[in-house]
């Protein structure tokens, strides 16, 4: 075991929120996401980490020396002609209120699964991540993969409920193809600082809403 890891540094300071992207960016697979003793997910050590890997670390949204929002912003939307920004919201073009067709059964104007499910109308991605119910009694609710708007239609709503990226993004590792996710922020932020680290993932998650 490194001396600095996610585990020493973040876990065992009571800073993770248990997104597992750590573990799913872990080259060595030592870092697998399992429950600690107030239900929720943590990552946990399997193995061996790699000789002078601190990538764990790279991809953590409260690791110390991160790039915080602002400067993963400024980087990804900067240069954007009209973008706006405020210390409030981050960057942005425009802002909007609005709902869905299907608003009935989503949440918050389903606004999010109707983005969703124009992505792949368009053609714009080839599969969509969201959180959706499993009918396991150990694990309500997890990210599953979609390529269909009828899939996205099982996963209208809001879930409290902990769940982790970890397994979905071995499956973007795996599988060829252009993805939007779904994403809590300080989820969306790690994602970024993956997407930063590795560049496969970069390809790949084309949307994080």
């Amino acid at each position: 075991m490194l001396d600095r890891n996610v585990v020493s540094e973040v876990v065992n300071n009571d800073l993770c929120i248990g997104c597992g992207v750590c573990a799913g960016a872990c080259p060595a697979k030592n870092l697998q996401m399992g429950w600690n003793e107030f239900g929720e997910y943590n990552p946990q050590e399997q193995g061996t980490c790699l000789e002078n890997c601190s990538l764990c670390l790279e991809v953590c949204p409260f690791a110390k020396g991160n790039k915080n929002e602002d400067e993963l912003g400024k980087m990804l939307f900067g240069a954007i002609p009209g973008i706006e920004h405020t210390n409030e919201t981050g960057y942005y073009i425009s802002s909007f209120v609005g709902f869905s067709r299907n608003r009935d059964i989503g949440a918050s104007g389903g606004i999010a699964s109707f983005l969703l499910e124009e992505l792949l109308d368009k053609g714009l991605v080839d599969r969509v991540i969201s959180v959706a119910p499993t009918g396991d009694p150990e694990a309500l609710f997890k990210f599953k993969v979609i390529d269909d708007p009828a899939g996205i239609r099982q996963t209208t709503g809001s879930a409290y409920y902990p769940v982790h990226l970890s397994d979905v993004l071995g499956y973007i590792k795996e599988n060829p193809g252009r993805y939007a996710l779904t994403a809590l922020p300080c989820f969306a932020k790690a994602l970024r600082l993956a997407a930063e680290q590795q560049p496969l993932l970069k390809e790949r998650i084309r949307y994080i809403l």
